[in-house]
């Protein structure tokens, strides 16, 4: 039996805000806080160390429910859902007063604004499940035919990623020489950005041995008339 959607759903529906009204949604956990997210809506949560504009994938994907209604619980992550969000801006959340008492009249007053940041969620990538035969309509699975993303799936297993992540970053990828700042930035840390990382996993899948593509200029073309 369907659904009966009545006019004002169907008006909803009918909005193009790029908001997914499906009734899917799953749970990530970020920033030290588990949220229930929708594709196209936007979320504030703790401070995340990200430029603005810039793309962040969540991996800790808790669980998630299709629109067709199947769910799918992870144990503890899923990692067969990929989700891509934006940074939209860094902001500091209301002033929150407290105070501290103790005997004899001690009495101490303090406030405190908490470091926050907006994302909005792109995109919701479903992989293939494990076991399941990879075809022109299904993605391959990139938890395991993926060495940089399965570098970054181990990342969510970490108990304090901020003293693991930039250690494993600084080993995982080589420094970048002065000629291809202009492709990674002057920060070898931005390597793991996910716009560089599509492009080393497309030099990789065709068969480049050097990760990055060295932006010095030939000389025989220098000579060239």
């Amino acid at each position: 039996m369907f659904p009966v959607v009545s006019p004002a759903q169907q008006k909803l529906l009918d909005l193009a805000d790029h908001k997914d009204r499906s009734g899917s949604f799953f749970v990530a956990h970020i920033g030290g806080t588990q949220l229930i997210m929708e594709r196209g809506r936007f979320y504030d949560l703790n401070r995340i160390h990200q430029r603005v504009g810039g793309r962040i994938h969540l991996h800790r994907i808790i669980c998630y429910q299709a629109p067709d209604g199947e769910f799918w619980l992870g144990r503890p992550y899923l990692e067969n859902v990929r989700v891509t969000a934006t940074v939209e801006k860094h902001f500091r959340g209301p002033k929150m007063y407290m105070a501290k008492a103790r005997p004899k009249k001690w009495r101490k007053y303090f406030s405190h604004r908490q470091d926050l940041t907006r994302i909005r969620i792109n995109e919701v990538e479903l992989l293939r499940n494990p076991g399941e035969a990879e075809s022109s309509s299904v993605p391959p699975n990139f938890t395991t035919d993926n060495p940089i993303y399965t570098a970054l799936m181990a990342s969510k297993l970490f108990r304090k990623p901020s003293t693991v992540l930039p250690r494993m970053k600084r080993t995982f990828m080589r420094l970048a020489p002065r000629e291809e700042f202009p492709l990674v930035g002057e920060d070898p840390l931005m390597n793991f950005d996910p716009v560089v990382n599509r492009l080393l996993m497309d030099r990789l899948l065709a068969g480049h041995s050097e990760l990055f593509p060295l932006l010095r200029p030939d000389k025989d073309m220098d000579n060239s008339p």
